[in-house]
């Protein structure tokens, strides 16, 4: 698991939190947010890459792609979906089912948008949701959002890919 603060220049960052928290995007809401049967489980996405799918925002995501590769070395040979997630405030903190995101081998990369006392859980392990963090790990791991209680919403981009570290 890596992790890297101040991931992007602050102007960088500051433009896309106002993108993601404004009101030009159109997010869906998830009933079941990590199993279809849990469905006190929920969360707003707008999905910016998918197979066949491409947002209006992507051209504003995309610079997170060139620092992926800039700060951690890691060479993206597949991007299979980046999404935007968005957790409401629903008075209470507690951790969402374990789940993976899909079973063939690939990457899981989180960009923190706002901070929040929803910490993302990889594992056994808490990485707190702090503002411009990059955490990227290995998709076989189990992991989790917590919901938060001490700020309107979690929001986050997501990003799942192949690829491999530059030797």
């Amino acid at each position: 698991m890596w992790v890297i603060d101040n991931f992007l220049p602050d102007s960088l960052h500051q433009d896309l939190k106002s993108l993601v928290l404004g009101e030009n995007i159109p997010w869906t809401y998830c009933p079941g947010a990590t199993r279809a049967d849990i469905q006190d489980e929920f969360y707003f996405v707008h999905t910016v890459i998918s197979p066949g799918h491409s947002s209006h925002i992507f051209k504003d995501i995309k610079p997170i792609l060139y620092f992926i590769d800039d700060r951690m070395g890691f060479v993206i040979d597949d991007l299979q979906r980046i999404n935007c997630t968005l957790t409401t405030n629903q008075g209470v903190r507690k951790r969402t089912e374990m789940h993976v995101d899909g079973y063939e081998p690939h990457y899981v990369g989180i960009y923190y948008i706002n901070d929040n006392n929803g910490p993302t859980v990889v594992e056994d392990t808490e990485v707190e949701c702090v503002a411009n963090r990059f955490l990227l790990f290995e998709g076989s791991k189990m992991h989790c959002g917590t919901l938060q209680d001490d700020c309107h919403a979690r929001v986050n981009i997501v990003f799942n890919m192949m690829g491999h570290f530059r030797k």
